[in-house]
């Protein structure tokens, strides 16, 4: 069974450094622009939620956060990363949704490399769109 802890921006400064670690580690791999430094930022004022996620050897740390517009709010999984994911992914999966509904959002939402339309599909979710870009 899969425990959640909530880090909170008063003990994020403990917390940080093995969960960035993991998380530039995700980063990296999805190709995310979103610095580090910016993340931890967010967390330390509360606009972003940082979760560690455990469920025996296995872990995940957890990004999540909202945005609204005009027209809708929308949660967003703004990183995960760790060791054993995939096992734990019903449970991160549901916890992410559990999240974007407790928030009164219409959407969830993530970004990453292709691999995750794949593992993401038996959940519902699907592709929405494409990002291209090149650094300047």
């Amino acid at each position: 069974m899969m425990r959640v802890i909530n880090v909170t921006p008063d003990n994020l400064e403990q917390a940080w450094p093995h969960a960035s670690k993991w998380i530039a580690k995700a980063n990296l791999r999805g190709n995310s622009n979103y610095p580090l430094s910016d993340m931890g930022l967010s967390i330390a004022q509360g606009k972003k939620l940082l979760l560690r996620c455990v469920d025996g050897s296995n872990f995940v740390w957890l990004v999540l956060g909202c945005v609204e517009n005009s027209e809708n709010r929308t949660a967003i999984v703004y990183a995960c990363g760790g060791k054993g994911l995939m096992g734990m992914l019903d449970d991160v999966v549901a916890l992410c949704e559990a999240y974007a509904v407790s928030n009164g959002c219409e959407y969830i939402t993530c970004s990453g490399r292709s691999g995750w339309v794949r593992a993401l599909a038996k959940y519902g979710w699907n592709e929405l769109s494409r990002t291209c870009g090149r650094r300047l």
